[in-house]
């Protein structure tokens, strides 16, 4: 069973890394994902390309969804033209904004959604 909350705003101001998977050593957009699903319980495997171990406890929701706290939201990239690819993962705080780790900004920060444009919400089932 998960946990209702998590406190997404404590890792606001944490370093960003690449492939970095915990707050004390830094975290990129899947680690801070992996942190958060982790945080509310969910169990995931702690190498994120095993996504398929941990997607049954996620439900994909169309974008024009109310947004909720722990709301992942997927950026993509279309490639092909046929295929979207996911590029960018945030989380969303409340339905106005999420947080983020990204190399842009040197850390996990906190945005209004409105200013991204995202493509797919996944919402975790607790």
């Amino acid at each position: 069973m998960g946990k209702k909350d998590f406190d997404l705003e404590a890792l606001v101001g944490v370093p960003y890394k690449r492939r970095g998977r915990h707050p004390s050593e830094g975290l990129d957009c899947a680690g801070l994902a992996f942190w958060c699903a982790k945080g509310l319980g969910i169990e995931c495997h702690e190498n994120p390309g095993h996504e398929f171990q941990w997607r049954n406890k996620m439900e994909f929701l169309p974008r024009t969804v109310r947004l909720q706290r722990h709301d992942w939201l997927l950026f993509t990239q279309e490639v092909f033209r046929e295929e979207d690819v996911t590029i960018h993962i945030g989380v969303c705080v409340d339905a106005q904004n999420f947080i983020h780790a990204t190399s842009a900004t040197g850390q996990v920060t906190m945005e209004r959604i409105v200013n991204y444009p995202f493509k797919r919400v996944w919402r975790p089932t607790l």
